[in-house]
């Protein structure tokens, strides 16, 4: 039986069913445009993997499904693991970097330091095969372990990966390239083949 993950980018329908649009960067790019746009590449690359991938973003032409919604059809399906995709922001604009949480199991925290580690490794290494020899000065702020609501109510490992500051000017930046959001997404999926010794393309 082939890995099974679920998908969950930040944002997008709130649980009062209005439009969640997430952090929004000086420039006016949001955070759930971002995540959409991660989590479908994200869902392809696992894919092609041999990964099977669930979640509404796969099919949908925008994210509709609330984070209640979300961890509630994960656990039904009794996914392998969840990934849910957020950009970070701070009140302050200095604030930069990419951590990725979990929820506390040693499977959690083995996936969260696969995908940190490829996404250091990809983008401040020169190992990003997206980024044309590009190296960005994306800083580690580690894995840490949280409670946010998808870590605490899924009945499965899962993981929270904050990509980078939006409200960062630099960083709100990158996140507009669609180079860099491939990057992202090869990262992580290469983090998780990592974690549960994936082969594939």
């Amino acid at each position: 039986m082939s890995l099974r993950v679920y998908l969950d980018p930040g944002h997008g329908k709130g649980v009062t069913g209005q439009r969640d649009p997430g952090a929004i960067g000086p420039t006016g790019l949001t955070e759930n445009e971002v995540t959409f746009d991660v989590a479908k590449r994200l869902g392809h690359l696992l894919r092609a993997k041999g990964i099977d991938t669930l979640g509404a973003t796969l099919d949908a032409p925008r994210d509709e499904e609330n984070l209640n919604e979300a961890v509630k059809a994960a656990n039904a399906a009794h996914v392998d693991l969840f990934v849910s995709v957020h950009c970070n922001a701070a009140t302050t604009p200095s604030a930069h970097g990419v951590e990725v949480w979990h929820g506390g199991s040693a499977g959690a925290e083995k996936v969260a330091s696969a995908v940190l580690a490829r996404i250091t490794a990809e983008f401040t290494g020169g190992k990003g095969s997206w980024l044309n020899g590009r190296t960005l000065p994306l800083a580690s702020r580690g894995v840490k372990q949280g409670t946010f609501a998808v870590l605490r109510n899924t009945h499965m490992p899962a993981i929270l990966v904050e990509m980078a500051f939006i409200s960062n000017p630099q960083e709100e930046g990158w996140l507009r390239e669609a180079t860099v959001r491939q990057q992202f997404a090869q990262a992580i999926a290469d983090g998780i083949a990592d974690a549960f010794t994936v082969k594939g393309e």
